[in-house]
């Protein structure tokens, strides 16, 4: 009697071994998934570093670039997001104390992304494209001298 009731154990588990190992299966291949995602996310920030690096190397890039993208990414924190880590990984980021950066913040009064105080700057100091190519305003026009006429 109690051999019977272990064989009938043993059948029933033989039964749903086949499930239980589908669902193994499927757990594998859904870490397997996530592990190839992960690889995917690091491959692609150390080609960010590298590029990066180039540009180091190159002169392409210097400190004062990295303090610019601190800043202007800081400038897109919400309030809370300034008083947790983000401030502090833009700081690291630029190469300064977290005191530093928020220093350089407030002497900026950079508070929030506001609209460009007059119409020729935006908020960084850039002047936009004049509209025409080599136009030079009213005062550095010199009326002596005369244009040069293409022989075409």
């Amino acid at each position: 009697m109690v051999n019977e009731m272990v064989s009938r154990k043993r059948i029933a588990a033989a039964k749903t071994r086949p499930d239980q190992l589908r669902e193994e299966i499927a757990e594998k291949q859904e870490q397997l998934e996530s592990k190839k995602a992960e690889v995917r996310r690091i491959k692609q920030e150390i080609e960010e570093l590298e590029t990066e690096l180039e540009q180091y190397e190159s002169g392409e890039r210097d400190a004062f670039d990295d303090l610019i993208d601190a800043v202007e990414d800081s400038i897109r924190l919400s309030p809370e997001d300034r008083k947790t880590g983000r401030l502090q990984s833009l700081a690291e980021r630029s190469g300064i104390t977290v005191e530093q950066f928020q220093q350089i913040l407030e002497e900026a009064d950079i508070h929030s992304v506001e609209p460009a105080a007059t119409p020729d700057v935006d908020n960084l100091g850039n002047m936009p494209m004049l509209e025409e190519e080599n136009v030079l305003p009213d005062e550095l026009v010199d009326e002596d001298t005369p244009d040069i006429i293409d022989p075409d």
